[in-house]
């Protein structure tokens, strides 16, 4: 685990004045290289993961024979499908905020309880459009995303719920294929000649989506900070409480699977490398001559990183062990740290505006 000493704290945040100014040469470096390397590879992965999660949830719906032998693939397919979501679930740009934005892939969190309702409802009345993909995209976004599917082959007895020609391992079926649409069309959404990754590349001249470079780098910027929010005020502090004996496990995101814990190293393996991608953004940090504050960004997602594989159980239990919430505590601080360090610092140091707070309105 990489300890930051506070005086490196200190130095970076205090900064200084760009030694080198950064034009639309640099920012178009960085956006680019971003969307090769971190954004097409994510939504690649995960539209071929879903495709091979509804191919196998419709095998193994056939007959009773078939769920029984591919029941360890299935879950193997879950997990390479909510853990490759997981890595492009921060990234908010373009394509996946367009509509009811990413509730479709996964409501979560469900703050009202609305997503639990509607699923008790359609396990008592059964209703038949929840039956195919094309049904299923005209209801609502609890009964199709990740979330539900995850109550329907995690439940308390997936054996007997997902029995072969029954309701639900029918309506997992079609969430899984509905899912491999969605995931292939946000990868066309950015491959395609037309598509946002062609925006980006071309944001220097302005186009339909930038009027600029800079407003594009700034798309990125937000989606790190943003997925830092998210960690912390959503994934993290939620389920831990404010002590021991106000913890609420099942507040953990994926607490069925046992995922929570993993779908934070997956957004934190993704933030990191919008940072440490060659041409990202701890390079463009260093060409403003910012070295001491690249040093410190870095030696902190080491250690974010570090804790998280650290938590020795599933979040939902980690938050009510005494020894567990240790570890959580000095998470909290070294994403707190991190969100200090990028939002005051770096932000400035690179000449970008961040403007909001990433999770206003979810």
């Amino acid at each position: 685990m990489v300890l930051v000493r506070l005086g490196v704290l200190l130095v970076a945040l205090a900064g200084s004045v760009p030694a080198v100014a950064l034009d639309d040469r640099d920012y178009i470096r960085l956006v680019t290289a971003l969307t090769d390397a971190v954004v097409l590879p994510g939504y690649r992965a995960h539209a071929d993961n879903t495709a091979h999660l509804a191919a196998t949830l419709a095998h193994a719906c056939t007959d009773d024979a078939q769920r029984a032998a591919l029941g360890a693939e299935v879950d193997e397919r879950f997990r390479a499908v909510m853990l490759g979501w997981q890595r492009v679930a921060p990234i908010r740009i373009g394509p996946v905020t367009e509509g009811v934005g990413s509730a479709r892939i996964q409501y979560w969190p469900d703050r009202r309880g609305t997503g639990s309702r509607q699923f008790r409802r359609a396990m008592r009345t059964r209703p038949a459009e929840l039956l195919t993909s094309q049904g299923l995209a005209q209801s609502s976004v609890a009964l199709r995303d990740l979330q539900a599917l995850e109550r329907l082959l995690y439940s308390p007895n997936p054996i007997a719920l997902l029995a072969a020609g029954g309701f639900p391992c029918t309506w997992a079926a079609a969430i899984a294929a509905l899912q491999a649409q969605e995931a292939a069309a946000l990868r066309a959404a950015w491959e395609g000649p037309d598509g946002h990754a062609a925006l980006v590349r071309s944001a220097a001249a302005g186009n339909a989506a930038y009027f600029d470079a800079a407003e594009a780098a700034t798309d990125f910027l937000r989606a790190l900070m943003g997925g830092l929010e998210v960690a912390l005020v959503q994934k993290l502090e939620p389920p831990l409480g404010a002590a021991t004996e106000e913890a609420k496990p099942r507040l953990s995101e994926s607490w069925r699977s046992g995922l929570s814990n993993a779908n934070i190293a997956a957004n934190l393996q993704t933030l990191a490398a919008l940072y440490r991608t060659p041409g990202g953004f701890g390079d463009l940090l260093a060409a403003t001559g910012g070295m001491a504050l690249e040093v410190g960004i870095a030696a902190q997602f080491d250690q974010a990183l570090g804790l998280i594989e650290a938590v020795p159980m599933p979040l939902s239990k980690a938050v009510a062990d005494p020894g567990a919430r240790q570890v959580l505590a000095g998470l909290v601080e070294a994403l707190k740290r991190l969100r200090l360090l990028i939002g005051g610092a770096l932000a400035p140091q690179v000449g970008l505006i961040i403007g909001f707070n990433a999770t206003d309105g979810d």
